[in-house]
């Protein structure tokens, strides 16, 4: 009766009545997401003794020192908010209540999985599944305890890794493959748009991974990917806007990740954050302000700053007005 099984049975039985039509689905699971509830068996899948520990610093207290955002990140949500009805009975500083929320979420996502698995086998019971692309991915992922962050409104890798898993039917010889390369969300409408032949908008920031699928490597792609996050809220003070003094309109925060290093720029005059992700993977050491790591810094922030200015709003740009009317416009 959970809500994963309700929208795996209501996606069948609307395509069960097209399955002679073309269609186009965009099933949205809530989960893998709080309130961390999983039915049996998802709820005791994972022996919380036998799952890491969270990334992070020994208390709340150091990771708040980091910087100020963290002051504001850390206090909101809170681990307890993560569950409805146990007020008073989990201890975001007990590391077994810790665990215990950590293994739900994973059943919780095993929970998808098993009823994933129930739309690849409708598909291919129905004889579709050889005509159809099937694209999963996420829109953000979870702290769950690393670094003292719960949720996803903080800088950290948890909470913007996603998985990215796709398949053409056309192109068997590709299946299975694992591409190492940089990729974002905004590539999958392009990629979409690509698969099935139609044009794609020049407002469009992302790029196909069509190239990718039939096993060639694009002539040119990314070395890096982008993350953004506000942290205002318009009809309120926010406790990120409190911790670091930003007004709404400077309370955000852009994020320019490369193979080896990641900074992280925020606005309203504050300081930025720099790891090294190959030495540093857990991103517990910030050498934003360590001389030996200046010209790195600086070399990242043009470079997210040239992103910025060649990724503006391109809604009524690129057009000319000429003798012979409007140029490029569609």
């Amino acid at each position: 009766d959970s809500d994963t099984a309700f929208l795996t049975d209501a996606l069948q039985m609307h395509l069960s009545s097209r399955t002679d039509q073309t269609w186009f689905a965009h099933p949205t699971y809530i989960r893998p997401h709080p309130p961390l509830v999983a039915p049996e068996p998802y709820n005791q899948m994972y022996d919380p003794e036998q799952l890491p520990m969270p990334t992070r610093f020994p208390n709340r207290e150091d990771e708040s020192a980091v910087h100020p955002f963290h002051a504001g990140s850390l206090k909101k949500p809170k681990m307890e908010d993560t569950v409805q009805g146990l007020e008073g009975q989990v201890n975001a500083d007990d590391i077994a209540d810790v665990q215990a929320l950590r293994s739900i979420y994973l059943g919780l996502a095993s929970e998808v999985d098993t009823h994933f698995g129930r739309i690849i086998a409708f598909l291919k019971d129905t004889g579709q599944f050889d005509n159809t692309i099937v694209i999963l991915t996420a829109d953000h992922g979870e702290a769950l305890g690393d670094h003292h962050h719960w949720g996803k409104q903080n800088i950290y890798e948890a909470s913007f890794r996603i998985p990215l898993i796709i398949r053409d039917p056309r192109l068997p010889g590709q299946f299975g493959n694992t591409v190492d390369k940089f990729t974002e969300s905004i590539d999958i409408t392009p990629t979409i748009l690509d698969l099935i032949g139609q044009p794609i908008p020049h407002t469009i920031n992302g790029a196909s991974l069509r190239a990718f699928l039939e096993g060639n490597l694009p002539a040119t792609w990314r070395d890096c990917v982008h993350h953004e996050l506000d942290f205002g809220e318009p009809d309120q003070v926010t406790v990120g806007q409190k911790a670091t003094g930003c007004s709404f309109h400077e309370a955000n925060l852009a994020i320019l990740r490369e193979e080896q290093f990641k900074l992280v720029h925020f606005n309203g005059g504050l300081a930025p954050l720099l790891f090294n992700m190959q030495a540093d993977p857990s991103e517990l050491n910030n050498l934003a302000n360590e001389p030996a790591h200046l010209a790195t810094l600086l070399r990242l922030t043009q470079k997210l700053l040239s992103f910025r200015m060649r990724h503006g709003d391109h809604t009524l740009s690129d057009m000319k007005i000429g003798p012979s009317g409007v140029v490029k416009y569609s």
